[in-house]
């Protein structure tokens, strides 16, 4: 089907046959085109065995694991309900190009998760649009024109400054209270409630002029004053750490005029920030939250300095009895790597609610043992020709071939999501042979060296299939290792041109019925 959203006057024709079961292909974006009508109208002229485009084969697509998808999210929610707390569906980015909308109705319908987190506000409407009615956050900073739409679609926001404490709280009661969630930055300097200075930092300015007279011991002695935290004991109190002054004052007084806490966390500070904001007659305090910065196992000692910082402002919001409904500090490395530790996060949690915000896991974009990676990306070869040794190929003739070469095109490029930095080295897999790319990479192409006359390449035809990255190929984690960047930068990159295509679905899988599904 293509959609169930618009109805017609007088319309008589039969519906297009339901999506079957096996593959299924999402033609993102087609759902809310202008071309809709037409698209409808064109559904029932089409043979019943198959649907518009259903037997053209696509240029190139994402191939998506949904058994893998649900596989991580169940080892996900197993780790985070050791420590209390529930899994909260990072699905940012178009679920970090895995496609939102059908990622979340997975994640809700088959893994029974029901809070979902997003960057922008369009990002939380698309879901909306889908059918969603779960929680939905979003972590991006807001502005004042934006909180009507919040509160009439039931969405969340983040509180990252006390400029936008203050505007909330000067706002007269709307009909539907907005939900809020206050940011404290601990560590990542990103958004939110300054909660530290840098004299607590192991890196910070401070502390590296101080490294550079303490001969011998060094910089890294600086990490020694932070032990781990036994699990079932209390943690020990940090060395005294001496109080900030106010810029152009000799006073150790915050802002406020009270005595700050120790290694410089302005307690009273976000204490009175976050209950301003829970006592706002248009708000409903709704959480308070952090992002940990560094999450690499070797370096675990910072996850544990940024939780105690979060963990001071927690326990002076409740000593001066301001609940805190929920929690959410925990990210994928640290949750799945226990770098925080399930006790501590019970403590914290106490009475209320904790989630930890999983995106990358997800997806299988983490180096761990339980998690299986979701995304392949493949693209079709639509011609292949012969080259004599000699002769170049591409922009800029950068690929020369060193002998008779058979050189293949895919229908992929740049503007898919393919990185150009890839060109003259990417490898893909065809028909289960491993391939360099020839030239840079174009727009929409790319070119394949398939060898010498006579080699595994000579059995390339048009229409077959390359693995880029994923099954069948070099992985995902391979790929990105070799450009020194992130999984999610290749999959969010991945542009609407690729066709999202389904597959591994559960017995009962249902499809969304706001998307038109290729079966």
């Amino acid at each position: 089907m293509l959609t169930t959203n618009t109805s017609y006057e007088n319309e008589t024709s039969p519906k297009p046959p339901a999506p079957q079961r096996g593959a299924a292909q999402l033609r993102d974006g087609w759902h809310h085109s202008r071309f809709q009508p037409y698209l409808k109208m064109l559904a029932p002229a089409i043979a019943p065995e198959a649907t518009l485009l259903g037997t053209v084969a696509p240029r190139t697509c994402a191939e998506i694991d949904v058994g893998a998808l649900i596989n991580n999210a169940k080892a996900c929610r197993e780790a985070a309900a050791k420590s209390g707390t529930r899994v909260m569906a990072v699905v940012k980015a178009d679920a970090y190009g895995h496609g939102a909308a059908v990622v979340a109705r997975v994640l809700h319908r088959h893994c029974g998760i029901d809070f979902f987190a997003v960057a922008t506000l369009p990002e939380a409407l698309e879901l909306r649009a889908a059918g969603l009615d779960c929680r939905v956050l979003v972590l991006g900073a807001s502005v004042p024109s934006e909180w009507p739409v919040y509160a009439r679609f039931d969405l969340e926001l983040v509180v990252e400054s006390k400029v936008t404490a203050d505007r909330l709280a000067a706002l007269q009661p709307p009909p539907k209270p907005i939900k809020a969630h206050v940011m404290l930055n601990t560590g990542m300097n990103r958004i939110g409630l300054s909660t530290f200075d840098s004299t607590t930092e192991t890196h910070g300015v401070k502390k590296i002029e101080e490294s550079r007279s303490i001969g011998k011991k060094g910089l890294q002695d600086l990490f020694n004053d932070l032990p781990p935290l036994p699990e079932s004991e209390t943690p020990p109190t940090p060395p005294q750490r001496p109080p900030l002054k106010r810029s152009g004052s000799g006073s150790s007084l915050g802002s406020t005029g009270r005595l700050q806490e120790y290694h410089g966390i302005l307690v009273d500070q976000a204490v009175d920030i976050v209950a301003m904001v829970a006592a706002a007659p248009a708000v409903e305090f709704a959480g308070l939250c952090t992002h940990m910065a560094d999450a690499q196992a070797n370096v675990h000692r910072y996850t544990q300095r940024q939780f105690k910082r979060f963990r001071d402002v927690v326990d002076a919001l409740r000593a001066k009895n301001v609940p805190v409904p929920c929690v959410h500090v925990e990210n994928s490395q640290t949750l799945l790597d226990a770098h925080v530790g399930p006790e501590r996060m019970r403590r914290l949690v106490g009475d209320g609610a904790g989630f930890c915000r999983v995106g990358g896991a997800l997806y299988g974009q983490r180096h761990h043992d339980v998690l299986k990676p979701v995304l392949s990306l493949k693209a079709q070869v639509r011609h292949v020709h012969r080259l004599e040794a000699g002769m170049t190929v591409g922009y800029d003739r950068s690929w020369i071939a060193p002998r008779d070469s058979v050189v293949a095109t895919l229908s992929i490029g740049f503007a898919d999501g393919y990185p150009r930095s890839l060109s003259n080295a990417g490898v893909v897999y065809i028909r289960g042979n491993k391939f360099v790319v020839a030239g840079k990479v174009c727009m929409d192409m790319v070119m394949v060296d398939l060898g010498a006359k006579g080699g595994p390449g000579e059995s390339v035809r048009v229409g077959d299939y390359a693995t880029l990255w994923g099954d069948g190929g070099a992985t995902l984690s391979e790929t990105a290792d070799g450009l020194g960047t992130a999984q999610s930068d290749l999959t969010c990159d991945l542009s609407r041109r690729v066709a999202r295509r389904y597959v591994n679905l559960p017995p009962d899988w249902r499809a969304p019925e706001d998307h038109y599904v290729i079966a």
